[in-house]
């Protein structure tokens, strides 16, 4: 899956290297992945919110006012073309299934950037859902979405992943072997943990499934119980009064 059109890599480049400082700035691959995990949030983030977070008022400060708002045209541009290859049903995990070892780079930094955008509704997708009649199928993959997170979160932010081994083995020897090898185990689940992620964005959206602790309670009627007179016959039916019956 092609990223970006030629013209919207060229003035997207142009626009991030337009940070001073470099540090924290995305990539043009991270920049993909914050864009994707946009499209697929299953509610409206307006570009007022997002904005600010990649794009920074220096990126901006270019030779004129038209430049910048061509480079910012360019990036709404790609937004919208990415949300409409989701909604097409066209949008996919854009390097490959295996990852190659050239790609590993570019595919960290496209993670971070996915992670980035999710985070920015993090209570949608820690709910837990079931699914409705228009989903053809019993939904049963709570479990399985929160493992997806868990692949993406550990390769962006690898040093997780030894902090977790440390805890857990005694042996330095084995530490960094184990470490690297957890961590590539989660660039091989990466793109399958991405599609059910897509997935799971997506049937929310339109409808599939539903919050479970989100279904309607039906208001009941208060019960109400009547007092019972000593001399009254006894509710439970035996004919006697109720002080020589339950009332005893």
């Amino acid at each position: 899956m092609t990223m970006f059109t030629p013209t919207q890599k060229k003035n997207l480049t142009k626009l991030l290297s337009g940070a001073t400082n470099q540090e924290g700035v995305l990539t043009l691959d991270g920049l993909h992945g914050f864009l994707f995990g946009l499209a697929i949030i299953p509610e409206p983030v307006l570009p007022s919110e997002w904005l600010p977070g990649i794009i920074s008022e220096e990126m901006l400060q270019v030779n004129d006012e038209k430049e910048a708002e061509r480079l910012l045209k360019s990036l709404l541009a790609a937004y919208n073309r990415i949300n409409q290859q989701n909604l097409d049903g066209e949008l996919s995990f854009p390097f490959s299934d295996p990852i190659k070892s050239k790609e590993v780079q570019r595919t960290q930094d496209w993670t971070v950037g996915f992670y980035l955008a999710i985070s920015l509704r993090p209570e949608i997708w820690a709910k837990r859902y079931k699914a409705t009649t228009k989903c053809s199928e019993p939904y049963e993959y709570d479990l399985e979405i929160t493992s997806c997170f868990s692949v993406v979160k550990g390769i962006t932010d690898p040093e997780k992943i030894t902090e977790f081994i440390q805890r857990s083995q005694k042996n330095d020897s084995q530490l960094v072997k184990g470490s690297a090898e957890f961590l590539a185990r989660l660039f091989v689940l990466l793109p399958k943990s991405i599609s059910k992620i897509l997935n799971h964005g997506n049937a929310i959206r339109d409808g599939l499934i539903v919050p479970i602790f989100d279904r309607l309670v039906i208001p009941t009627e208060p019960l109400r119980v009547e007092k019972v007179g000593r001399n009254d016959l006894c509710p439970c039916g035996s004919g006697s009064k109720y002080k020589k019956c339950c009332g005893k």
